[in-house]
Protein backbone atom coordinates (compact mmCIF):
# COMPACT_ATOMS: atom_id res chain seq x y z
CA UNK A 1 0.00 0.00 0.00
CA UNK A 2 3.02 2.55 0.51
CA UNK A 3 5.03 3.52 -2.68
CA UNK A 4 8.95 2.61 -1.94
CA UNK A 5 9.81 6.22 -2.91
CA UNK A 6 7.23 9.03 -3.13
CA UNK A 7 8.07 11.52 -0.59
CA UNK A 8 4.62 12.47 0.60
CA UNK A 9 4.93 8.73 2.56
CA UNK A 10 7.81 10.14 4.69
CA UNK A 11 5.01 11.46 7.31
CA UNK A 12 3.50 8.65 8.09
CA UNK A 13 6.87 6.15 7.82
CA UNK A 14 7.74 8.14 10.84
CA UNK A 15 4.72 9.04 12.99
CA UNK A 16 3.48 6.01 13.13
CA UNK A 17 5.02 3.65 15.59
CA UNK A 18 3.60 0.32 13.55
CA UNK A 19 4.44 0.96 10.24
CA UNK A 20 7.64 3.46 10.99
CA UNK A 21 11.12 3.17 9.71
CA UNK A 22 11.83 1.34 6.33
CA UNK A 23 13.01 3.08 3.53
CA UNK A 24 9.61 4.27 2.42
CA UNK A 25 9.37 8.02 1.43
CA UNK A 26 12.88 8.20 1.18
CA UNK A 27 15.10 8.23 -2.03
CA UNK A 28 16.65 5.91 -3.58
CA UNK A 29 20.66 5.38 -3.48
CA UNK A 30 22.24 5.03 -6.50
CA UNK A 31 24.13 1.62 -5.68
CA UNK A 32 27.13 2.51 -7.38
CA UNK A 33 28.02 5.17 -6.42
CA UNK A 34 26.13 5.47 -2.91
CA UNK A 35 24.04 9.10 -4.30
CA UNK A 36 20.20 9.79 -3.77
CA UNK A 37 18.34 9.48 -7.04
CA UNK A 38 15.60 12.33 -7.39
CA UNK A 39 12.30 11.37 -7.43
CA UNK A 40 11.28 13.20 -10.49
CA UNK A 41 7.60 14.17 -11.51
CA UNK A 42 6.50 14.65 -8.05
CA UNK A 43 3.60 16.73 -7.76
CA UNK A 44 3.08 17.79 -3.59
CA UNK A 45 0.13 16.78 -1.82
CA UNK A 46 -0.92 17.36 1.34
CA UNK A 47 -1.66 13.50 2.66
CA UNK A 48 -0.35 10.93 0.49
CA UNK A 49 -3.64 8.39 1.62
CA UNK A 50 -5.97 10.92 0.95
CA UNK A 51 -4.49 12.37 -2.48
CA UNK A 52 -2.85 9.76 -3.66
CA UNK A 53 -3.28 6.16 -2.21
CA UNK A 54 -7.52 6.50 -2.47
CA UNK A 55 -8.07 8.34 -5.75
CA UNK A 56 -5.56 5.38 -7.27
CA UNK A 57 -7.71 2.62 -5.73
CA UNK A 58 -10.96 4.17 -6.93
CA UNK A 59 -9.34 4.29 -10.13
CA UNK A 60 -8.53 0.86 -10.48
CA UNK A 61 -11.76 -0.47 -9.16
CA UNK A 62 -13.98 1.81 -11.43
CA UNK A 63 -11.81 2.59 -14.69
CA UNK A 64 -10.79 -1.22 -14.95
CA UNK A 65 -14.16 -2.80 -13.64
CA UNK A 66 -12.04 -4.61 -11.17
CA UNK A 67 -13.48 -7.82 -9.41
CA UNK A 68 -10.14 -8.74 -7.21
CA UNK A 69 -8.54 -6.24 -5.46
CA UNK A 70 -4.95 -7.18 -4.29
CA UNK A 71 -2.87 -5.22 -2.28
CA UNK A 72 0.45 -5.41 -0.60
CA UNK A 73 2.69 -4.93 2.13
CA UNK A 74 0.37 -3.01 4.09
CA UNK A 75 0.33 0.13 6.29
CA UNK A 76 -1.31 3.39 6.48
CA UNK A 77 -4.48 3.63 4.26
CA UNK A 78 -8.48 4.64 3.85
CA UNK A 79 -9.91 1.21 3.16
CA UNK A 80 -12.96 1.96 5.12
CA UNK A 81 -14.02 4.61 2.76
CA UNK A 82 -12.55 3.00 -0.33
CA UNK A 83 -13.94 -0.49 0.29
CA UNK A 84 -17.68 0.50 1.79
CA UNK A 85 -18.02 2.91 -1.30
CA UNK A 86 -17.05 0.09 -3.40
CA UNK A 87 -19.29 -2.74 -2.09
CA UNK A 88 -22.10 -0.47 -2.28
CA UNK A 89 -21.39 0.74 -5.79
CA UNK A 90 -20.80 -2.90 -6.82
CA UNK A 91 -24.46 -3.95 -5.77
CA UNK A 92 -26.26 -1.45 -7.48
CA UNK A 93 -24.11 -3.16 -10.74
CA UNK A 94 -25.15 -6.74 -9.54
CA UNK A 95 -21.41 -7.59 -9.25
CA UNK A 96 -19.68 -9.87 -7.72
CA UNK A 97 -16.00 -8.25 -5.82
CA UNK A 98 -13.66 -9.35 -3.36
CA UNK A 99 -10.29 -7.72 -1.60
CA UNK A 100 -7.37 -9.76 0.47
CA UNK A 101 -6.49 -8.80 3.77
CA UNK A 102 -3.59 -6.51 3.30
CA UNK A 103 -5.69 -3.81 1.97
CA UNK A 104 -6.32 -2.78 5.55
CA UNK A 105 -9.52 -4.29 6.47
CA UNK A 106 -9.92 -8.03 7.31
CA UNK A 107 -10.94 -8.64 3.39
CA UNK A 108 -12.64 -11.56 2.10
CA UNK A 109 -9.41 -13.70 2.06
CA UNK A 110 -6.09 -14.30 3.08
CA UNK A 111 -3.22 -16.20 1.86
CA UNK A 112 -1.41 -18.71 3.82
CA UNK A 113 2.12 -17.33 4.86
CA UNK A 114 4.23 -20.75 4.43
CA UNK A 115 7.78 -20.37 5.72
CA UNK A 116 10.62 -20.00 2.86
CA UNK A 117 14.12 -19.20 2.20
CA UNK A 118 14.18 -16.21 -0.26
CA UNK A 119 17.56 -15.83 -1.31
CA UNK A 120 19.73 -15.25 -4.65
CA UNK A 121 22.53 -16.66 -6.36
CA UNK A 122 24.23 -13.83 -6.54
CA UNK A 123 25.01 -13.43 -1.76
CA UNK A 124 24.86 -9.21 -2.47
CA UNK A 125 21.97 -9.14 -5.40
CA UNK A 126 18.73 -10.10 -5.91
CA UNK A 127 19.53 -8.59 -9.73
CA UNK A 128 22.33 -9.34 -12.05
CA UNK A 129 25.47 -7.08 -11.13
CA UNK A 130 28.62 -7.48 -12.98
CA UNK A 131 30.50 -6.68 -10.05
CA UNK A 132 29.90 -9.71 -8.34
CA UNK A 133 32.75 -12.05 -8.87
CA UNK A 134 32.33 -15.79 -10.27
CA UNK A 135 33.36 -17.10 -6.82
CA UNK A 136 30.90 -16.01 -4.53
CA UNK A 137 27.57 -17.12 -6.60
CA UNK A 138 26.09 -19.97 -5.09
CA UNK A 139 27.61 -23.29 -6.88
CA UNK A 140 25.86 -26.36 -6.89
CA UNK A 141 26.98 -27.63 -3.73
CA UNK A 142 25.79 -24.62 -2.02
CA UNK A 143 22.60 -25.09 -3.73
CA UNK A 144 22.23 -28.47 -2.71
CA UNK A 145 22.57 -27.41 1.14
CA UNK A 146 20.19 -25.05 0.82
CA UNK A 147 17.95 -26.84 -0.87
CA UNK A 148 17.96 -29.43 1.76
CA UNK A 149 18.18 -27.97 5.03
CA UNK A 150 15.30 -25.25 4.03
CA UNK A 151 13.12 -28.57 3.00
CA UNK A 152 14.29 -30.35 6.40
CA UNK A 153 13.06 -27.66 8.15
CA UNK A 154 9.05 -27.57 6.53
CA UNK A 155 10.41 -24.56 4.00
CA UNK A 156 9.93 -24.12 0.68
CA UNK A 157 13.53 -22.59 -1.40
CA UNK A 158 12.90 -19.83 -3.79
CA UNK A 159 16.09 -19.04 -5.00
CA UNK A 160 16.16 -15.98 -7.00
CA UNK A 161 18.43 -15.77 -10.45
CA UNK A 162 19.15 -12.00 -12.00
CA UNK A 163 19.44 -11.68 -15.96
CA UNK A 164 21.78 -9.72 -17.65
CA UNK A 165 20.94 -6.61 -19.30
CA UNK A 166 20.00 -8.94 -22.67
CA UNK A 167 17.76 -11.14 -20.81
CA UNK A 168 20.62 -14.32 -20.58
CA UNK A 169 21.58 -15.90 -17.30
CA UNK A 170 25.27 -15.29 -16.88
CA UNK A 171 27.24 -18.41 -17.27
CA UNK A 172 28.36 -18.76 -13.59
CA UNK A 173 25.00 -19.27 -12.28
CA UNK A 174 23.94 -21.44 -15.48
CA UNK A 175 26.77 -24.13 -13.88
CA UNK A 176 25.12 -24.01 -10.79
CA UNK A 177 21.93 -24.47 -11.24
CA UNK A 178 22.65 -27.11 -13.75
CA UNK A 179 24.93 -28.92 -10.94
CA UNK A 180 21.83 -28.82 -8.70
CA UNK A 181 19.27 -29.83 -11.24
CA UNK A 182 21.84 -32.90 -11.94
CA UNK A 183 21.84 -33.85 -8.53
CA UNK A 184 17.79 -33.94 -8.28
CA UNK A 185 17.23 -36.22 -11.25
CA UNK A 186 18.17 -38.91 -8.75
CA UNK A 187 17.67 -37.45 -5.13
CA UNK A 188 14.67 -36.05 -5.94
CA UNK A 189 12.46 -38.66 -3.99
CA UNK A 190 14.22 -37.74 -1.07
CA UNK A 191 12.46 -34.11 -1.39
CA UNK A 192 9.88 -33.39 -3.76
CA UNK A 193 6.48 -34.84 -1.68
CA UNK A 194 8.51 -34.79 1.54
CA UNK A 195 7.54 -33.83 4.84
CA UNK A 196 9.99 -32.73 7.56
CA UNK A 197 10.69 -35.21 10.77
CA UNK A 198 9.00 -33.36 13.22
CA UNK A 199 11.43 -34.62 15.72
CA UNK A 200 14.47 -32.88 15.00
CA UNK A 201 15.40 -31.13 11.96
CA UNK A 202 19.20 -32.99 12.34
CA UNK A 203 21.98 -32.08 14.08
CA UNK A 204 25.63 -31.18 12.58
CA UNK A 205 25.67 -31.93 8.70
CA UNK A 206 22.66 -34.38 9.21
CA UNK A 207 18.94 -33.68 7.95
CA UNK A 208 15.97 -35.50 7.88
CA UNK A 209 12.47 -35.62 5.45
CA UNK A 210 9.91 -38.22 5.16
CA UNK A 211 7.17 -39.82 3.03
CA UNK A 212 4.47 -41.94 4.20
CA UNK A 213 6.31 -45.30 3.17
CA UNK A 214 10.26 -44.06 3.96
CA UNK A 215 12.64 -42.36 5.86
CA UNK A 216 15.73 -40.55 4.03
CA UNK A 217 18.68 -39.19 6.02
CA UNK A 218 21.27 -36.70 4.30
CA UNK A 219 24.39 -36.33 5.10
CA UNK A 220 25.66 -32.43 3.98
CA UNK A 221 29.15 -33.34 2.89
CA UNK A 222 31.19 -36.43 2.36
CA UNK A 223 29.98 -39.07 5.05
CA UNK A 224 32.67 -40.63 7.26
CA UNK A 225 32.98 -44.87 6.61
CA UNK A 226 31.39 -45.30 10.00
CA UNK A 227 28.36 -42.88 11.04
CA UNK A 228 26.62 -42.96 13.83
CA UNK A 229 23.55 -41.08 14.17
CA UNK A 230 22.07 -39.77 17.89
CA UNK A 231 19.23 -38.46 16.64
CA UNK A 232 16.26 -41.09 17.13
CA UNK A 233 15.43 -42.42 13.72
CA UNK A 234 13.06 -44.79 13.39
CA UNK A 235 14.91 -47.99 12.39
CA UNK A 236 13.73 -51.31 13.79
CA UNK A 237 15.80 -54.63 13.01
CA UNK A 238 15.10 -56.36 9.69
CA UNK A 239 14.60 -52.60 7.92
CA UNK A 240 16.85 -52.05 5.27
CA UNK A 241 19.17 -49.04 4.49
CA UNK A 242 20.56 -48.09 1.19
CA UNK A 243 22.11 -45.40 -1.04
CA UNK A 244 20.36 -43.35 -3.30
CA UNK A 245 21.59 -41.50 -6.14
CA UNK A 246 25.16 -41.46 -7.75
CA UNK A 247 27.23 -44.30 -8.39
CA UNK A 248 26.28 -46.22 -4.81
CA UNK A 249 22.90 -46.19 -5.83
CA UNK A 250 20.89 -49.18 -4.16
CA UNK A 251 24.28 -50.24 -2.21
CA UNK A 252 22.87 -51.93 1.06
CA UNK A 253 24.23 -49.78 3.89
CA UNK A 254 25.18 -52.34 7.19
CA UNK A 255 22.97 -50.85 10.32
CA UNK A 256 22.89 -51.70 13.53
CA UNK A 257 21.71 -49.63 16.47
CA UNK A 258 24.33 -49.33 20.01
CA UNK A 259 24.19 -47.23 23.13
CA UNK A 260 25.77 -44.40 21.19
CA UNK A 261 22.68 -44.57 18.74
CA UNK A 262 22.07 -45.70 14.86
CA UNK A 263 25.49 -47.03 13.38
CA UNK A 264 26.05 -47.18 9.39
CA UNK A 265 28.72 -48.54 7.81
CA UNK A 266 29.15 -46.48 4.86
CA UNK A 267 31.07 -48.32 1.87
CA UNK A 268 33.59 -46.22 -0.36
CA UNK A 269 31.40 -46.19 -3.05
CA UNK A 270 28.77 -44.63 -1.31
CA UNK A 271 31.21 -41.91 0.08
CA UNK A 272 33.10 -41.19 -3.16
CA UNK A 273 30.31 -41.51 -5.44
CA UNK A 274 27.77 -39.32 -4.58
CA UNK A 275 29.20 -36.21 -6.30
CA UNK A 276 28.24 -33.89 -8.92
CA UNK A 277 29.66 -31.74 -11.84
CA UNK A 278 31.57 -29.53 -9.74
CA UNK A 279 33.41 -32.72 -8.11
CA UNK A 280 32.57 -31.50 -4.67
CA UNK A 281 30.70 -33.95 -2.11
CA UNK A 282 27.20 -32.97 -2.57
CA UNK A 283 25.90 -35.49 0.72
CA UNK A 284 24.52 -38.69 1.28
CA UNK A 285 21.14 -39.48 1.13
CA UNK A 286 19.56 -43.04 2.98
CA UNK A 287 16.32 -44.94 2.58
CA UNK A 288 15.11 -46.80 5.22
CA UNK A 289 12.17 -49.43 4.31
Amino acid sequence: MAEWFNPSYYGYRNSNPRWGGGCFGSNDTNPYDGSKVEYTGYVPVKDFVTDIQLPQMRELAYNYNTELMWCDIGGPNNSTVFVSEWLNWARTQGRQIAFNSRCGLNGDFDTPEKWETNRGMDPFSFGYNYQTPDNQYLNGNDIIHSLVDTVSKNGNLLLDIGPTHNGSIAQIMQNGLRDGGSWLVPHGEAIYDTRFWSATPGTGNLRYTITKDAFYIFYLTQPPSTLTISDPVPWLPGDTVTALGGSAHGTVIPTTRTSSGLVLQVPQLAISGDKIASNSAAGLELFVS
